[in-house]
């Protein structure tokens, strides 16, 4: 009987202690527009990127959690420093104007995407000359697709928007992450995945940020602390884990030595 009122006052002690450390954390705000399986709120956890972070900042004393807004909006509230981090962010120049940029962590093609019946081939930018593309609005498709005038950009506020224009002929071209697009035609649209083919091959192979703005004054420890974080999940086998856990591989970037 001692022994048992010994092992359920530790239990206790142990509880105790636990819940204290949880309270402790510093919590993080992140936001972003539904980007499956990197951002989707209708799943535990939230989406890799989500589980990745709060991870990753729970071994340096923070929690991050993410609240689904429009893509635009998310990039003024972390410029602006009223929101601390976007979890899914690509790298541009332009972009690092105003962001601080977090080490890669996990990365995906970047596919154009047609109608099935559709001959066009992709073989440089100057395939797109005459082509009219969907985009969707402040995404950072990368520097030299975004500064080329071969194509005429028609702005969308989102991609499901960009491909119901694609489907209706209202554009010639849509783009995404493939997995991301597969993903989330797959749950909302899965008719379009008969009508549409990715085009190959991938335009660029888009690693995957987490940023903060450089308005926000702790930015650069809130990085760093992503960065350390990360290095030590991947080291204990909870980033592989996690992504084994969606279905995913483990970049391999990751893979080499750190």
């Amino acid at each position: 009987m001692l022994q048992f009122h010994f092992f359920f006052a530790l239990l206790i002690s142990f509880t105790a202690s636990t819940n204290v450390h949880a309270a402790d954390l510093i919590p993080l705000t992140a936001a972003a527009d539904p980007w499956p399986p990197y951002i989707d709120d209708t799943v535990d956890g939230g989406g890799v990127s989500v589980e990745l972070a709060d991870a990753a900042f729970r071994t340096q004393g923070y929690t991050v959690t993410n609240r689904i807004v429009p893509w635009a909006r998310a990039m003024e509230e972390v410029k602006h420093g009223r929101v601390d981090l976007i979890l899914d962010a690509w790298w541009t120049q332009e972009r690092s104007n105003d962001y601080m940029f977090s080490r890669p962590y996990l990365d995906g093609p970047l596919k154009f995407i047609k109608k099935r019946t559709d001959k066009f081939v992709y073989t440089s930018l100057e395939s797109l000359r005459n082509k009219s593309l969907a985009l969707v609005r402040d995404y950072g498709y990368g520097d030299r697709l975004l500064s080329s005038k071969e194509y005429r950009p028609v702005d969308v506020s989102d991609f499901l928007l960009g491909i119901r224009m694609l489907e209706a002929g209202r554009v010639d071209l849509a783009i995404e992450n493939e997995l991301v697009a597969r993903t989330r035609l797959a749950k909302e649209s899965p008719s379009s995945l008969e009508k549409l083919a990715f085009v190959e091959p991938a335009i660029s192979n888009n690693y995957v940020y987490v940023m903060s703005g450089y308005k926000n004054p702790q930015h650069a420890k809130i990085i760093a602390a992503f960065n350390q974080g990360l290095m030590e999940i991947t080291a204990n086998g909870t980033f592989e884990k996690i992504v084994k856990k969606h279905h995913l591989t483990m970049p391999a970037m990751l893979t080499t030595n750190q």
